[in-house]
């Protein structure tokens, strides 16, 4: 009796120790969005990712509704001002309703060179921002050996890294920090092949990304290590940089898996980035990783951004692919574009 007593007496006193404690949650000032992801040597278009989407920040726990809306309910500010220049040319970007982004179709980014965005909308800071378009990567395909038969669709999916095996030799740039990111993809026609216009970097219909492995040191970093095992990467893209060959070869070795399928070509493309859009897609990337990706039960992840008085990335990249024809190797070659 005397322990349930003490019992009682106690929860009765935690109780009413309790106390409701008002958060006041800083109400922070809404700032500009930019999402601006330029490619060397594409021309700005509604349906391939080279255009500028804007739209503008809220409080972490205010409604949806709180975002700037088109008059479909879309999040997008629709009535910025958007300059893009090269200290030569100044191109002005116009709204564009069947992607929601800005565009200007005389607009195609040369590398090497650095270009400025400038974004002002009523009621927001004006926003700016920089970046040098990176080179395109330099590299040669050579020890080739295919596997199997590009067209064979009855080909066991039990077999792995069955395509083929190739060495690529990556000449770097001397003194100049690289980012990159390594693929492979197979392809065949596709009728009616039209783009998501929304995003960039999207899987494009007729195409589908393999399964490499390779022992490099370079692709056996930090940012890979998910896809790391018995001292192998494996996995769809590899993302490294010039850490341990700056200003030299590097030969990387793969190992190439055939998706499932009846495919008529294939081809390697590497991707180099700016600093700023490297950094961004991996914070990306590393945001999406996270295990339950809640509020509440992972750990914030910051993201690094060049927008000045505003949020988002202004970066660019450059890709080079080089294609396998069996119609055109090895007379021919690998086909570049």
């Amino acid at each position: 009796m005397t322990k349930k007593l003490i019992l009682t007496l106690t929860l009765i006193s935690l109780y009413g120790c309790q106390k409701d404690i008002d958060l006041k949650l800083e109400n922070l000032e809404s700032k500009l969005v930019i999402n601006a992801q330029l490619t060397s040597d594409v021309y700005s278009s509604p349906y391939n990712g080279q255009n500028i989407i804007v739209s503008n920040s809220i409080n972490p726990f205010d409604s949806y509704y709180n975002y700037i809306l088109t008059e479909d309910s879309i999040p997008i500010i629709n009535y910025a001002e958007i300059n893009i220049n090269n200290n030569q040319i100044e191109y002005k970007f116009e709204y564009n309703n069947d992607c929601y982004c800005y565009t200007n179709r005389d607009f195609k980014p040369i590398a090497n060179e650095t270009y400025t965005i400038e974004v002002k909308a009523s009621d927001f800071q004006t926003v700016n921002a920089f970046d040098k378009i990176p080179l395109k990567t330099n590299f040669i395909i050579s020890d080739f050996e295919l596997l199997s038969d590009l067209s064979d669709d009855d080909e066991s999916s039990l077999l792995k890294y069955d395509l083929c095996k190739l060495n690529i030799n990556i000449q770097d740039n001397f003194n100049i920090p690289s980012f990159y990111k390594l693929e492979v993809k197979v392809g065949k026609p596709f009728e009616n092949n039209r783009p998501n216009f929304l995003f960039s970097g999207q899987r494009q219909k007729g195409e589908k990304k393999c399964y490499f492995k390779s022992e490099n040191p370079s692709l056996l970093n930090q940012e890979n290590a998910k896809k790391i095992k018995d001292g192998y990467f494996e996995g769809k893209v590899a993302y490294f940089t010039d850490d341990l060959f700056n200003g030299q070869e590097e030969n990387i070795f793969i190992e190439v898996d055939k998706p499932e399928g009846s495919w008529t070509y294939f081809y390697i493309i590497i991707t180099s980035y700016s600093q700023n859009l490297y950094k961004y897609i991996l914070n990306q990337r590393n945001s999406n990783n996270i295990d339950g990706n809640s509020m509440f039960n992972s750990e914030p992840v910051i993201f690094d951004s060049n927008i000045n008085n505003g949020f988002g990335i202004f970066g660019s990249k450059s890709e080079t692919k080089k294609t396998y024809l069996p119609l055109f190797y090895p007379t021919n070659g690998w086909l570049e574009d």
